[in-house]
């Protein structure tokens, strides 16, 4: 009983720098648009900013983009936090926040222009990156699980 109140505790003093934290990530993902002035790159080499532009503006190039920061982030939160591998709402719901507003500061500080179908599919990818780290992280617990319990049997055989 007091170890399930100390874990308790623990939750409510860890999630309350979680957004803290959250918030740090979204920034550190957003910062590549403000660290790369393309403008200033077509003054200096078009070749290089042609380079660049055909690297990160595809489209894939953008999916994969979006689910590996996600798959980053949702990977930090869960092995900081893993007892939301057993609450996937709160986990899902909180990936699904912090993907409409990195959205949200993408439109606002570089695309600078009304929400599109493209944001929503974007957001879906978040979801979809954070999905697959959830779901890779629990079958790893899951099969941590299962060889340890073998291992206790054969030590106590």
């Amino acid at each position: 009983m007091q170890n399930s109140l100390q874990q308790q505790d623990s939750f409510k003093f860890n999630a309350q720098w979680l957004l803290m934290g959250l918030m740090l990530l979204v920034g550190v993902a957003l910062f590549p648009y403000g660290l790369i002035p393309f403008d200033r790159l077509l003054s200096f080499s078009p070749t290089l900013l042609h380079g660049l532009y055909h690297l990160f503006a595809s489209w894939q190039a953008h999916v994969v983009g979006h689910a590996s920061i996600f798959m980053v982030i949702g990977t930090a939160v869960l092995l900081r936090f893993p007892s939301l591998l057993q609450r996937p709402k709160f986990y899902f719901g909180m990936m699904l926040v912090l993907g409409v507003l990195q959205e949200f500061f993408q439109i606002v500080g570089f695309k600078h222009r009304a929400i599109v179908f493209d944001d929503i599919f974007d957001v879906f990818v978040d979801v979809t990156g954070a999905l697959t780290v959830f779901l890779l992280l629990r079958l790893f617990g899951r099969i941590s699980a299962s060889v340890a319990a073998e291992k206790s049997k054969g030590v106590m055989s």
